[in-house]
C-alpha cells in the first residue's frame, strides 16, 4: 500500500510518495493459516460425523439426549444383541428384570464386569433368583420394538429329571444399542435387597 501525502518542505504543491511502515499492519491483517486449517479439519470432522449418523439412522429414527445419540428402531425392528453373558451364580436371591442405562444403576447390580459404553449402549439383566439346581439357565433371545416400547423375549432352560439339588441363582446380561423407549416388564431402578453367598461354588465358565 502506498500513501500519497503532502510534503512538509519544498515548493508549493509539491508532493512526494512516502511508503509507510506497513509490516505491523500486514502481520495484523494476515490470516491465521494454522487456525484456518484447524477450522477446515474441524468442519471436515463434523461433516464426517453427520454423514456417519445419517448412515446409521437409515431405517432408524434417532434422538439426541444429554448423553449422546440414541437409536430409535422402527416398529417391529429388532435391536441387535451386541454382547451377552449367561451365568449360573449371581448371588441374587430374588428374580429381577432390569434395564441399566448408566453407571450409577450398574453399581447397584454388581454381577459382572462387562465393557459397555453408556453413551451408546444399555444393559438388560434377568436373574431367576434362588433355584434348586445349577443346571438352570436363562437367556435373552430377542429384543424388538412393538409400538411405543421394547419387548424382550427370553428363555429358561430347565434341569433334566433327576438332576442333583445344587442351589444356584442363574442370570443373563445382554448389551444392546441404547434406546430411550420403555422396556416392557423391566425396571430401571434396581430394588433394595439382600444378596447371599450361601450357595454352591461356581464352576469353570459358569
Amino acid at each position: 500500500m502506498v500513501a500519497h501525502v503532502k510534503a512538509a518542505v519544498g515548493p508549493p504543491f509539491e508532493y512526494r510518495c512516502v511508503r509507510p511502515n506497513i509490516e505491523p499492519m500486514r502481520k495484523r491483517s494476515q490470516p491465521n493459516r494454522s487456525f484456518g486449517l484447524a477450522g477446515c479439519e474441524g468442519s471436515s470432522r463434523r461433516n464426517a460425523a453427520l454423514i456417519l449418523v445419517a448412515s446409521l439412522c437409515l431405517g432408524w429414527s434417532c434422538i439426541e439426549s444429554a448423553d449422546g445419540i440414541s437409536e430409535m428402531p422402527s416398529d417391529g425392528e429388532e435391536l441387535p444383541i451386541l454382547r451377552e453373558v449367561v451365568r449360573v451364580h449371581s448371588h441374587e436371591t430374588r428374580a429381577m428384570r432390569l434395564v441399566i442405562r448408566d453407571s450409577a444403576a450398574l453399581a447397584k447390580v454388581p454381577l459382572e464386569q462387562i465393557p459397555i459404553d453408556f453413551d451408546h449402549e444399555m444393559m438388560l439383566v434377568i436373574t431367576l433368583g434362588r433355584v434348586p439346581s445349577d443346571q438352570y439357565r436363562v437367556k435373552i433371545d430377542r429384543v424388538v420394538r412393538e409400538g411405543g416400547e421394547l419387548r424382550v423375549e427370553s428363555s429358561v432352560v430347565q434341569p433334566p429329571e433327576g438332576a442333583p439339588l445344587v442351589p444356584s441363582s442363574p442370570y443373563c446380561i445382554a448389551v444392546v444399542p441404547k434406546c430411550e423407549l420403555n422396556v416392557a416388564g423391566f425396571s430401571s431402578n434396581p430394588p433394595a435387597r439382600q444378596r447371599t453367598w450361601t450357595q454352591s461354588e461356581p464352576g469353570f465358565g459358569r
